[in-house]
């Protein structure tokens, strides 16, 4: 968070919608002809201490938009528990669960021929 509270506020509108002259006027700055406040928005982002901040507001936003793991697993749930939903669905969902967690264990099988080094040949570089 920033020291300046219209410095945090313009920070907090850009993220939320990406354009700088928007969130100039609605961090309470003020100007008189477009182009003016073009530029000073403008020149509010070039300051480091609001680019850092901007860029931290930004991947807080796309982290809230990803769902995480927990999530995933409640969602799957949800479906897997709804007696309304369709029996493949609901099965589909407790696969996907339980494969989440482990539950199926993936068998691999590998055959190989071995290789026998003797040591009798050289190799050569």
């Amino acid at each position: 968070m920033l020291n300046n509270p219209r410095h945090e506020k313009f920070c907090l509108e850009y993220a939320a919608c990406g354009n700088a002259t928007e969130a100039y006027l609605k961090a309470g700055y003020s100007g008189q002809k477009r182009k003016t406040k073009n530029v000073a928005a403008f020149n509010l982002l070039k300051k480091p201490k609001i680019a850092e901040r901007i860029k931290e507001l930004t991947a807080e936003i796309k982290r809230e938009k990803i769902a995480d793991v927990v999530e995933c697993q409640e969602i799957l749930t949800v479906i897997a528990r709804d007696t309304q939903a369709e029996n493949a669905d609901r099965i589909k969902a407790i696969q996907t669960l339980m494969k989440a967690q482990g539950a199926f264990v993936t068998q691999v099988n590998f055959n190989a021929t071995p290789i026998v080094i003797t040591g009798g040949d050289k190799l050569e570089d």
